[in-house]
């Protein structure tokens, strides 16, 4: 069992130690990237939530229309 319990941690510390590697290979965006990135982002979500509303307005004022 204790045998076991080694060959986990050194299958962690290599596992953590790929993480490590992987994560220097990533090319991460500048300042400037994630603030036009965020900023279609939040605009897609205001207009998709824009949509969404319209649609319920309009689909709870027809079936309102329909149950009266």
């Amino acid at each position: 069992m204790l045998s076991n319990i080694a060959g986990l941690g050194r299958k962690l510390i290599r596992y953590l130690k790929d993480v490590r590697s992987e994560l220097r290979k990533v090319l991460w965006p500048g300042r400037r990237q994630t603030v036009v990135y965020t900023t279609i982002v939040m605009i897609a979500c205001v207009f998709v939530a824009s949509l969404t509303w319209v649609a319920d307005s309009i689909f709870g004022l027809l079936l309102g229309l329909l149950i009266i």
